[in-house]
């Protein structure tokens, strides 16, 4: 491939990209959509894991199954992106209040708790860690008093050579779901106005 191909086509990602910044800022303003899967930040994340993952595993010393816990998600979509080969090893602890949206994916094994994340903390065996701690666009949901308890319990839940992630929107604290709008789209706005210095 060409130099010239290779920069046509990062030229078409990137008009792509601001286009979806728009499209969704547009509708967060107008209250059609907050973030959804399908989105941009949605696609750009499981990108990420799918890539993130396998370059991690030799942290693992050749473990044949890890165990990974995906806080405040009802499904698996984050990992969608993950190389099956990888998925087949994960012993994957979802926990979530919502009712569970699982994907048919070929996981070693999957356990849903359906929980508030703060009482699967309390009950919680602290003896049993993970290897891979996950945690995408929860924490935005909750009050920053709040946000302090989770990341101190997910700092004693890891294996010894485990991994912490969180993904997560940087918007302001809100307590109705107007403000969370009104942060929301102050979030888009920032994005919209910086979007040209992204390269």
């Amino acid at each position: 491939m060409s130099t010239e191909s290779i920069k046509i086509k990062l030229k078409r990602f990137q008009i792509v990209r601001a286009i979806l910044y728009v499209k969704n800022w547009i509708m967060a303003k107008l209250g059609l959509k907050v973030l959804t899967y399908g989105s941009i930040y949605d696609k750009e994340t499981r990108y990420f894991l799918g890539r993130y993952l396998p370059e991690k595993m030799s942290r693992f010393n050749g473990k044949s199954e890890l165990n990974f816990l995906m806080l405040g998600s009802p499904g698996l979509q984050e990992i969608r992106n993950v190389p099956a080969y990888l998925l087949k090893r994960f012993n994957v602890t979802g926990v979530d209040k919502s009712p569970e949206m699982p994907l048919k994916l070929p996981l070693k094994n999957y356990t849903y708790i359906n929980e508030n994340v703060f009482d699967f903390f309390k009950k919680h065996d602290k003896s049993k860690k993970f290897d891979i701690i996950l945690s995408r666009w929860f924490l935005h949901h909750i009050s920053e008093n709040n946000k302090g308890i989770v990341c101190r319990n997910c700092w004693e839940l890891p294996d010894d050579n485990g991994i912490l992630i969180i993904i997560d929107w940087f918007i302001a604290d809100w307590e109705t779901p107007g403000q969370l709008l009104e942060s929301q789209v102050k979030f888009y706005e920032y994005r919209v106005k910086y979007l040209p210095r992204e390269k």
